[in-house]
């Protein structure tokens, strides 16, 4: 059986959710084989797919939660966790 990983995390950012921080989440996403989604108030979406956790409309405040599958499962969500963590460089 794969290994899997869970967490939450809420968005500090000001600025929430947007394209640059987008596009850092996917970017970190895709150095990984694991399969992994980022869900918001039951709602999970491909956390490799930029179109996708825009539909998220994720704010400042928001908890999001990180799943992955796969050997390397752990690992991805604790590189997510850190960038969100840091406010996405933006704060």
């Amino acid at each position: 059986m794969a290994a899997s990983a869970v967490r939450e995390v809420v968005i500090p950012n000001p600025q929430g959710l947007h394209a640059r921080p987008i596009a850092m989440l996917v970017e970190a996403a895709q150095r990984f084989d694991a399969k992994v989604w980022i869900g918001v108030e039951g709602r999970e979406v491909d956390a490799r797919s930029v179109l996708q956790l825009m539909t998220l409309c994720a704010a400042c405040g928001t908890k999001l939660k990180l799943r992955a599958e796969g050997d390397d499962a752990e690992e991805l969500v604790d590189c997510l966790e850190r960038i969100v963590r840091r406010g996405f460089d933006e704060m």
